[in-house]
């Protein structure tokens, strides 16, 4: 008996002693779990621990949430922690100042909350369960529930949520917001956001009580991914919607309503420091929008990364006026752009645009489309200056304190200097290439009008030279007008041309852009613009047009006869020598006597030598028919050559000749050849 007790004496010692040994094992586990605090989220937001009591079996805790950006800490949850042997038990509940704290910037009433929370101090295993009952805006019962769970191995945080609904107002309500995230370690004590999932039934949203705009939602899904990589982390955002209804009040019934819409963007190496949170917290300053910083911050988030692409889609878009029984619709649209960032000074771009038809109904003026195609790419375009250019513009449009007027008036020439460097750098450095290509399968206008086969084609590249070469065709298979009884088949017009300089003409598109027209005035005096806007690119710019084309066949409605006609251009213009008046008049006076130009039109004669065009008194033939026979005579710079009209055109510097009639330069410029 005496044995049988010293075992069991043993074993109990034994067990107390490991007991002992695990609970201090526990505890000592709880302090490093504590050590590693605070934790940070994207160098934002900060998680602090508070140690309140302590003994050998429990501790008591008070969590604080601190916001680096709003300078703002809260405490938010007060928790007990129970020690067990390789285990630990927290009770835990909202801080009362913190649940007050809510209800007063939420205006909502928390009625119920329950947090349970488990964690192994061997295996690291974590996780909390936060059970929400409150009231919202309108007083209704609404649910939060929130899960973390926390995986020993990857060291990952992964959060799910449900939101049953909430109501703002009478009238503005969401239902069933699902959200999960994943934060990934990077390293002992802070997270980043790895991705976000965003799921919503449905959302009715209302502004000023109902008075204005209406927006409806319908089974919206968002999806953040992010991946970092060093110093610089790519992006991927997905928003999908089932539909999205916006309705007006003003003006009254006034409808704008998508079907599936698609929205994608990805960005490759956008460096750590920029992110799309401190643009929101920008968006979101109470005090005072920093216009400038938003739009450079904005800048960079869209420029400064490796490579991006987005794309945006929807089944149809629908507006509809019911009070004046309107309605524009259109399907099927897709576009998407893509482009290479990783040289801001040679940036490479493409973009697509398609539409499979549109259409309205009601209105004096009825429409359909069929077939809409849009793409192109672009390739060295020196962005990198143009950036730099928009954000020194920028600067003109904020707010300057009386304070620093004295600085600006002292820093101006500077900003004038480096104003006219970006401009003259765009200007010599323009290496730029593009291609682009339009189409329209069919499009009717009312009950009278009717195209098909639109086709605008473009391109254009520099050469070794600094030579830009150009090619732009425009065709167009039928154009019938029932009213004017006119009709237009297989038309086409093919301009090649190539222009020397052609760099020294962006000063003047930039000039001339709204954008950069306060800028202009303020740092461009009368002799730089004069020089830089007016003078170089009249006389730098030489352009030489070989063969330029037009031609088709045009008819009456309905057809009598077709009338083929073909007309052709060349031109050659030099660069001028240094001109001591360089006003606009004078220049261009002097670029058209050093202009040479050939130009020949001829088209057959039948529709209008046989009378074919009596009783078509249209506004269309008779323009084309008082142009041919003025006064029921032959224009008499038309020639009649066999079955066509004919007239041709010629100039060398400061002589022109009509069908081989030279015509006196001065005082006689208007005579027909056989009135000279």
């Amino acid at each position: 008996m005496n044995k049988k007790v010293k075992i069991v004496g043993s074993l109990s010692l034994i067990a107390a002693t490991l007991a002992l040994g695990a609970q201090i094992y526990t505890n000592h586990k709880m302090d490093q779990i504590l050590q590693k605090f605070p934790y940070s989220l994207q160098d934002k937001f900060q998680l602090d621990v508070v140690e309140q009591k302590k003994n050998f079996f429990s501790r008591e805790l008070v969590l604080k949430l601190s916001n680096d950006e709003s300078n703002t800490s809260n405490e938010i949850i007060q928790t007990k922690l129970t020690a067990l042997p390789f285990a630990v038990l927290a009770d835990s509940a909202l801080i009362p100042s913190f649940v007050k704290e809510l209800n007063k910037n939420f205006k909502v009433t928390i009625d119920k909350n329950n947090i349970t929370s488990k964690f192994s101090v061997i295996g690291d295993y974590f996780q909390s369960n936060i059970d929400t009952q409150f009231r919202d805006l309108a007083n209704k019962s609404q649910s939060l529930v929130i899960e973390l769970n926390f995986e020993p191995k990857s060291h990952l945080m992964k959060i799910q949520s449900y939101l049953s609904g909430f109501n703002y107002d009478a009238n503005s309500k969401i239902n069933d917001l699902t959200a999960s995230a994943t934060l990934i370690p990077i390293d002992d004590n802070q997270y980043d956001i790895e991705n976000v999932s965003v799921q919503l039934k449905d959302g009715d949203i209302y502004f000023l009580n109902g008075d204005n705009t209406n927006i409806k939602l319908q089974k919206l899904d968002y999806n953040l991914d992010k991946s970092l990589s060093g110093s610089n982390y790519n992006l991927s955002t997905k928003i999908n919607t089932d539909g999205i209804t916006i309705t007006d009040k003003n003006p009254k019934h006034a409808t704008i309503q998508f079907k599936n819409i698609a929205f994608q963007l990805a960005q490759k190496d956008i460096p750590n420091q920029l992110s799309y949170a401190k643009l929101f917290h920008l968006l979101n300053n109470k005090n005072e929008l920093n216009t400038a910083e938003i739009i450079n911050q904005s800048l960079d988030l869209l420029f400064k990364n490796k490579e991006s692409e987005v794309s945006f889609n929807f089944e149809n878009l629908t507006l509809a006026h019911k009070e004046k029984d309107k309605e524009v619709s259109f399907d099927n649209f897709s576009s998407s752009f893509k482009g290479n960032f990783s040289d801001l000074s040679q940036v490479q771009s493409s973009y697509t645009f398609t539409l499979k038809s549109g259409q309205s109904k009601g209105g004096n003026k009825p429409f359909q489309i069929k077939g809409i195609q849009f793409e192109g790419n672009n390739k060295n375009v020196n962005l990198a200056t143009q950036l730099e250019l928009l954000k020194s513009n920028i600067q003109i449009f904020s707010k300057i304190k009386p304070s620093e007027k004295e600085q600006e008036n002292t820093s101006l020439e500077k900003e004038k200097n480096t104003f006219i460097t970006h401009l003259k750098t765009l200007s010599q450095d323009y290496n730029q290439s593009q291609e682009m290509l339009f189409k329209i399968d069919e499009l009717t206008l009312g009950d009278n009008i009717e195209l098909k086969g639109i086709e605008i084609g473009a391109s254009g590249a520099i050469s070794e030279d600094k030579q830009d070469n150009e090619n732009i065709e425009l065709t167009l298979a039928s154009y019938v007008n029932k009213k004017d009884q006119f009709q237009l088949k297989n038309g086409k017009i093919s301009l090649p041309f190539t222009a020397t300089n052609v760099g020294s003409i962006i000063p003047l598109n930039i000039c001339n852009n709204l954008i950069y027209q306060a800028a202009c005035t303020k740092y461009l005096s009368v002799n730089d613009y004069t020089d830089l806007i007016i003078y170089q690119p009249i006389k730098n710019i030489a352009i030489n047009i070989e063969q330029a084309k037009i031609n088709g066949e045009i008819d009456t409605y309905p057809s009598t006869s077709l009338t083929p006609f073909e007309g052709k251009l060349s031109l050659k213009s030099g660069i001028l020598e240094d001109q001591k008046d360089k006003t606009s008049f004078a220049l261009l006076l002097e670029k058209w006597k050093n202009t040479n130009i050939n130009l020949s039109f001829a088209f057959d004669n039948k529709l209008f030598k046989e009378n074919l065009l009596k009783g078509k008194n249209s506004t269309s033939w008779s323009l084309i028919n008082d142009w041919v026979n003025p006064e029921g005579q032959l224009n008499p710079y038309l020639k009649e050559n066999g079955d066509n009209y004919t007239i041709e055109i010629k100039k060398e510097g400061e002589q022109t000749w009509v069908n081989g009639e030279i015509l006196p330069s001065t005082n006689g410029e208007n005579l027909a050849p056989e009135q000279q």
